[in-house]
This record gives structure tokens, C-alpha cells and sequence, in this order.
């Protein structure tokens, strides 16, 4: 292993050394900060203290900001819900009470409509010695019927007419008329 120092090393270390020493005098100078308080129009005195400590309120100040009135759009940040009227504004000043909108009372619902009887009225058969019959559909399902018949057990067909068909749902009691379909 090689323990001997080059010039090169030596030169690369004494410049290292001096960068630092430049860095650390500058840091520690108060140079810099000195001009930073001047900047900032700090003053300060031999001691290091601030010379400006008013620890009095400036009210003028204070009364300055509280008369500066918010000129954007007009909605209100802080209540949800409230809009302010740009015809009823035009100053552009803050009314005293905005107007609210007031959302309406929820709207009591009953129960859902039962579902439409799936029944398709398709016509209808009367002759002398047979009873007035019906031919409904439903899906791929025909079913020829008459007053009084049950349907799937559920469907209870009640009257029967030259244009409708009375059906009752047996499961949910609701009572709805077919009418005869054309074609």
C-alpha cells in the first residue's frame, strides 16, 4: 500500500482548506446579516438588541384593515348554501342578512308500486256450450283461462270482456285491467 503524499494531494487539500476558511470567516463576519437587517430596515443597537420596540398598538393600523370591505364574487365562503344578489348589491357591499336558501321538507314517499302483471291479452273464445275463455301470454307461455282461474298461482283472473281482462295479483292484492292487444 502506497502512504506517500503526491504534490497534487497536497495542492487539492490546501485549496479545500482555504474554501473552507473563506466560508467560515464570512459566515461568522456578520457581513450577511448585516445586510440583510439593513435591507430590511432593522435597526440595531451595540448591543444587538432591537432599537424599534414599540410595544405599543398601532389602533390606527388595526382600524385600517377592519374597514377594507371583501370586493369578490358573491358567495359566501363560511355558510354553505347562501347567495348574495348582484341587482340587490350594486355597491358591492356586504348586505346585512344574505339571503338563504331554504331546502324543502324531505317529500314522504309510500311504498313502491307493486310491478305490472306480466299477462298479455290476446283475445278471447265464447260459444254456446263452452264458457267465455281467455288467451293470455306470458314470456314464452300461453294459457287459455276463464273467470275465476288462477294463474301460476298468483294470477286470479276476475271478468272478462269484449276489450279487457280484470286480473288480480294474488301475492301483492292489487288489481289491474289487461287490455287486448291488435295484432
Amino acid at each position: 500500500m502506497n502512504t506517500r503524499t503526491s504534490p497534487k494531494q497536497i495542492a487539492i487539500l490546501a485549496a479545500l482548506g482555504a474554501v473552507a476558511a473563506l466560508a467560515l470567516w464570512h459566515a461568522f463576519s456578520g457581513h450577511s446579516v448585516n445586510n440583510l437587517r439593513q435591507a430590511a430596515g432593522i435597526r440595531v443597537n451595540a448591543h444587538g438588541n432591537l432599537e424599534n420596540q414599540d410595544p405599543a398598538l398601532r389602533l390606527d393600523l388595526l382600524k385600517r384593515l377592519r374597514d377594507v370591505r371583501y370586493h369578490g364574487s358573491l358567495r359566501d365562503l363560511f355558510h354553505p348554501g347562501v347567495t348574495l344578489s348582484a341587482s340587490a348589491n350594486p355597491a358591492g357591499r356586504m348586505p346585512a342578512k344574505p339571503r338563504r336558501i331554504v331546502p324543502l321538507p324531505p317529500v314522504q314517499m309510500g311504498p313502491p308500486p307493486p310491478p305490472p302483471i306480466p299477462l298479455k291479452f290476446y283475445g278471447y273464445a265464447k260459444g254456446a256450450d263452452v264458457p267465455q275463455s281467455v288467451f293470455l301470454q306470458m314470456g314464452d307461455d300461453f294459457y287459455v283461462v276463464r273467470a275465476g282461474q288462477v294463474i301460476q298461482n298468483r294470477y286470479q283472473i276476475l271478468s272478462i270482456s269484449r276489450t279487457a281482462v280484470q286480473v288480480k295479483d294474488l301475492q301483492s292484492q292489487q288489481t289491474q285491467q289487461l287490455p287486448l292487444l291488435n295484432g
